[in-house]
């Protein structure tokens, strides 16, 4: 079995954290084998994985690990993951089997056979690059090179014209030596295929093995600024921090950063635990990795940077993380920050593994992306005021969050909030998040899907967290404390006016097999909840309260489905001024649960109105306890029925009502 076929299965294990898949090895990477030849419509058989001279396994490992990869999670039907790797492997196809600037149709070589592949036009890396050289001299005067071999010229000029040559051997006298297009060497004439505007890591001495230490060398080449090139197919090990500058875009095309030290952040702008004002910072197609050694710490620390793109990013953490809040995947703050095609697996680095975590953002999107950790997989929370790292005490605004998939084993798929010592602007506002799957994994039993939360009271906080929207979102698995959890003040339960939360709304939120789950949503501290739309007719048996919402001003139902059989209360309303219900469907199983209990007080008065509803098969329909005013209590046009009570509606003793309607 050759040495990279023993690799690419360890590498499997390793992404897939499934020793146990061990035996199926062989057949995921026949499956590769399959879809490689059909995907380059290949009409020859490609060598087998235990032949060492298979050449598309030795040169391009990575595109036999995406190969391999979909298969595997095919296996153990993960289709979010296997459609992740899809993806990466189709980019990985476009970036090596190309048809070059210039008409050159680059072939894939297999046991010392070039095969021509279909591919599209696109220029981009050359296949199996055979060496590096420092200048075009350099490369003329080598000796030892046939046709059809591939090369470097690394830095072949400086300034604005800095960047790398791509060139491939082709017969002595081909064309006419120009010393730029053709350009003859020592036996061969080289024809260049296309230039790219960055300078290579491996002009600065990375070696790429995995095993070498290459930090100084990336960090040399970070160090100048512009566009940074790594190697597809290398790994980078690193023993340090690499600290990225102003106008700095790493492309590492594909290739792996090995983090092999214990520490936070693998990656780090140059200012992000100081004046948070770094700009024009880049970093696509890469994959970190760590080494498995307990304590390992976080990846990248992008704090206070304008203008960042993260593209085509995977972060792999298997290590335990030993410390406290050290372990996010990234921390991110700044204005103009876009995230895209992103995979996260921390799960097994346990709590203090956030996948994103933001602090001050402004004009923010994130789409396209897998997300398992061991803490929330999305953040939007401001930590303590003296955390090096928070970024600016300014309001955060504008931010879109779409198309992905959350599962936290320990924490939240989203929290929005801040901690009670933040800084006193530190709010998210106008936040759009939209088509989520969030899945709790199996024997999770911390955390809910959506977490909001903010103690802060009085002038420790100047804004309101607000205009807050979750649409299309799937929820699924156990979650013993529930969906959706709002603490807009330091208790929810007490009676308060401090509401740190304005406008929220639910939309088409669905929430699947919660295992008797105490709750599906609670809390409170907000001006307006709307909730719309909303299926959550598949509960398990419970013994909670199913909705549970305190210190509201305005709370609003739209066509919204509960069919559960709790032994308490279907929704609980307590110091909620008013309560708009236009279809909300509460329908018991068993007659033990109750449908719609109101609380009155003193403090405030309250209001209920349910008009094209319905509340059935409960112990009793809509009910208030204690003494307090209603501004209004309305049923209108809503069926109150198979509920064993005599009165179906049922006013407690001391409830003064200045408008009562009773139209059911």
């Amino acid at each position: 079995m050759s040495a990279q076929y023993t690799q690419l299965v360890a590498q499997i294990a390793q992404i897939t954290h499934r020793d146990d898949l061990t035996p199926q090895m062989p057949n995921f990477v026949g499956a590769a084998n399959e879809l490689i030849n059909v995907r380059l419509s290949l009409s020859n058989e490609v060598p087998t994985t235990a032949n060492d001279a298979n050449e598309i396994l030795a040169s391009y490992p990575n595109l036999y690990l995406y190969a391999s990869l979909i298969s595997a999670y095919e296996f153990t039907n993960e289709i979010d993951m296997a459609q992740h790797y899809i993806a990466r492997y189709e980019n990985e196809v476009e970036r090596y089997f190309i048809t070059a600037a210039g008409g050159i149709s680059p072939t894939l070589v297999m046991g010392g056979v070039p095969v021509s592949v279909t591919t599209s036009a696109t220029p981009g890396i050359t296949p199996a690059i055979k060496a590096y050289f420092a200048n075009v001299a350099q490369m003329a005067a080598a000796t030892g090179y046939t046709s059809g071999d591939y090369v470097q010229c690394l830095d072949y000029a400086t300034g604005n014209n800095a960047g790398v040559l791509f060139f491939v051997a082709v017969t002595t006298g081909t064309s006419a030596a120009d010393g730029g297009s053709y350009i003859d060497g020592v036996g061969v004439q080289w024809k260049q295929l296309f230039s790219s505007d960055g300078r290579s890591v491996k002009a600065y001495g990375a070696v790429g093995d995995g095993v070498a230490d290459d930090t100084l060398a990336i960090q040399a080449a970070v160090n100048g600024a512009g566009k940074i090139l790594g190697m597809c197919g290398d790994t980078y090990r690193t023993t340090a921090k690499l600290l990225v500058g102003d106008n700095t875009h790493l492309d590492f095309n594909n290739a792996t950063i090995h983090k092999n030290w214990i520490g936070s952040s693998c990656m780090e702008s140059t200012k992000a635990q100081t004046t948070w004002d770094n700009v024009n910072i880049s970093l696509r197609n890469v994959n970190f990795v760590d080494e498995g050694n307990a304590g390992q710490g976080g990846f990248c620390k992008f704090t206070g940077v304008d203008n960042l793109v993260l593209d085509n990013i995977s972060i792999i953490a298997s290590a335990a993380y030993t410390g406290v809040s050290g372990a996010h995947a990234f921390n991110l703050s700044g204005k103009g920050i876009r995230l895209s095609n992103i995979l996260i697996d921390n799960m097994a680095s346990g709590q203090w593994a956030d996948g994103v975590h933001c602090y001050y953002i402004e004009d923010f999107v994130l789409t396209n992306f897998v997300f398992r950790t061991g803490d929330d997989c999305i953040a939007l929370n401001f930590t303590q005021g003296t955390f090096s790292s928070r970024g600016k005490n300014l309001t955060s605004k504008n931010i879109a969050i779409s198309n992905g998939v959350c599962s936290s084993y320990m924490a939240s798929s989203i929290r929005i909030g801040a901690e009670a010592t933040a800084e006193d602007n530190q709010v998210y506002q106008n936040v759009v998040i939209s088509n989520i799957s969030s899945i709790k994994p199996t024997g999770s039993t911390l955390g809910q899907h959506i977490m909001m939360r903010d103690y802060r009271v009085g002038a420790a906080i100047a804004a309101k967290h607000d205009n807050i929207s979750f649409s299309n979102m799937q929820c699924s698995g156990p979650a013993t404390t529930g969906l959706f959890t709002m603490l807009g003040n330091a208790d929810v339960t007490s009676y308060s006016i401090q509401k740190n939360y304005g406008s929220i709304n639910l939309d088409n939120i669905s929430f699947d097999d919660p295992s008797e789950s105490v709750r599906i949503a609670y809390g409170g501290g907000c001006e307006k909840l709307v909730v719309s739309n909303c299926d959550w007719s598949n509960l398990k048996e419970n013994t909670g309260t199913i909705l549970a919402f305190f210190a509201i001003d305005k709370l609003t139902f739209l066509n919204t489905d509960l069919i559960t059989d709790t032994s308490a209360n279907s929704l609980t309303l307590r110091w909620v001024g008013l309560c708009y219900c236009d279809g909300l469907r509460l329908k018991g199983q068993t007659r033990e649960s109750r449908g719609v209990l109101v609380f009155l007080d003193a403090n405030m008065s309250v209001g209920l109105i349910m008009i094209n509803g319905e509340v059935s098969f409960v112990s009793t329909g809509i009910s208030t306890l204690n003494t307090g005013v209603m501004t209004n209590f309305i049923v209108h046009r809503t069926d109150v029925h198979n509920t064993p009570t005599a009165t179906v509606v049922q006013p407690a003793g001391g409830a003064t009502r200045q408008s009562v309607t009773l139209l059911i």
